[in-house]
């Protein structure tokens, strides 16, 4: 078992045996030195790709996280796993992508990133 009362302070549980094939352990274990609990929200955001205006009409602005180096594949599926649209990318200026999509029809869509070790899928949404 382990309890903290604060981020610097905490406590573990161990056992206590006079035998001495195991030795003398400490009942109970201190923590008393800086920890962090909290989870920074803008790394992780940092490390997805932003997808916008969405829903929209006919033109979409993909921003790349850092994850996407090499040649990334942007794919958009139907609502029946059917593709919509398929494009390559080998160099990315300002890891910005702008697609027009005025030739799909209006509904939802799975848009899915990817490159060679990593991959991202959004929902986006196609109006008029």
């Amino acid at each position: 078992a382990c309890r903290f009362l604060n981020s610097s302070t905490g406590w573990a549980g161990g056992f206590f045996s006079d035998n001495p094939s195991i030795g003398n352990l400490p009942g109970i274990y201190k923590w008393n030195s800086s920890i962090n609990l909290n989870t920074n929200s803008n790394q992780i955001e940092e490390k997805k790709s932003k997808v916008y205006p969405n829903p929209t009409s006919d033109k979409l602005t993909i921003l790349l996280s850092n994850l996407f180096n090499n040649e990334t594949t942007i794919e958009i599926f139907d609502v029946l796993g059917r593709i919509a649209f398929k494009q390559k990318f080998q160099s990315i200026l300002n890891r910005e992508i702008n697609l027009n999509l005025n030739n799909l029809e209006v509904g939802n869509y799975n848009l899915k990133i990817s490159s060679d070790s990593n991959f991202e899928t959004k929902k986006i949404v196609i109006v008029r």
